[in-house]
């Protein structure tokens, strides 16, 4: 049974659906704005309420995960970089397409007309982008470590934010992280070299890679909303 409900907080009204379930604990997660719950039979709409309450400074803190990361419509266009919003002001009086940051905002030289065009070039702009941020977290954190590695490699990946190849000691970075905090990329550069030490997720792996981050179940949460569609 699932019930529908709305309020106002933060100056923002927000729909939350409470779906009842045979389960233990309560868990939320937020999709376009809307707050889905999923709650123990017979539990109570007041403390259904409060938990909302609850986690709603978390939800607005992060409201980036609500948000795509990046939208060309030829209207409301606009980028999120290093957690930053960046609306997108585009030229079409260049012979060749250049793409830079004039803040606060990021210009697109072209002469394309295309928007999914122009959005597959602001998506090279941005890989091109995360090598340089990417590999200066790594070269960093790999010094605070005292872990070498050989080789950086940028993808796009649907379901993974790094690999680590222990052996060969190549990493792999989603290049869309470039959207979000030094906070998330640095958590994922620390994940995957404590990899070539600890190849599992073991206690000992997560306790290691505590000593660098001391946040990173906070982090993990946030990349799971991320990645999980709505």
């Amino acid at each position: 049974m699932a019930i529908v409900k709305n309020f106002n907080y933060g100056n923002t009204q927000w729909e939350y659906i409470i779906t009842y379930k045979q389960q233990k604990h309560m868990y939320l997660k937020v999709c376009n704005d809307k707050i889905l719950v999923s709650a123990p039979f017979f539990m109570q709409e007041k403390l259904v309420e409060d938990f909302i309450l609850k986690s709603l400074p978390k939800i607005t803190k992060n409201k980036i995960v609500k948000e795509r990361n990046l939208v060309i419509n030829g209207q409301d266009d606009y980028v999120y970089f290093l957690n930053e919003k960046y609306p997108i002001f585009i030229k079409y009086h260049s012979q060749k397409t250049v793409i830079n940051f004039d803040y606060p905002q990021l210009v697109v030289f072209t002469k394309l007309q295309d928007l999914k065009q122009i959005q597959i070039k602001i998506e090279i702009f941005l890989r091109k982008e995360s090598m340089l941020i990417f590999m200066n977290r790594l070269q960093y954190w790999s010094q605070i470590m005292g872990i070498e590695f050989n080789i950086l490699k940028i993808r796009s990946m649907v379901s993974k934010w790094g690999i680590c190849q222990p052996i060969a000691k190549i990493i792999t970075l989603n290049y869309k992280l470039i959207h979000y905090s030094y906070d998330i990329i640095d958590y994922v550069v620390i994940h995957e070299l404590a990899h070539i030490i600890h190849g599992h997720h073991q206690k000992s792996f997560w306790n290691y890679v505590m000593q660098f981050c001391p946040n990173y179940q906070d982090c993990q949460k946030f990349l799971k909303q991320s990645r999980g569609g709505c």
